[in-house]
């Protein structure tokens, strides 16, 4: 799977799973603190592709307001952390960002 592909089903994911926990009926109340559960890896798999055909059949209007509440639910998210939790997510960011692009050497 291509870096690319990988990022589309990343964003896909983001997008449309915290509004299936709202569709089953889920109070965002319930929801705070609750863990997932542990899926396997055949589930993740197809819990992304699944996720990928509901990005793939939106229109571009359903995208761009998809992207525009899962940033403002972040923005949110972020104005409730302390400045140590803010800390620790950029820290992980970063991580992930170097993990994600191999050094290459000349």
């Amino acid at each position: 799977m291509t870096i690319r592909k990988m990022r589309a089903a990343a964003v896909a994911l983001a997008v449309c799973l915290p509004g299936l926990a709202q569709a089953q009926g889920a109070a965002p109340a319930a929801m705070e603190g609750a863990t997932r559960p542990r899926l396997t890896q055949e589930q993740r798999d197809q819990a992304r592709d699944q996720a990928r055909q509901r990005w793939q059949a939106m229109s571009p209007d359903e995208r761009q307001k998809a992207l525009e509440e899962r940033r403002a639910r972040r923005a949110e998210a972020e104005a409730r952390m302390t400045p140590e939790e803010r800390a620790a997510m950029r820290q992980r960011a970063a991580e992930r960002r170097a993990q994600a692009r191999p050094v290459t050497t000349n």
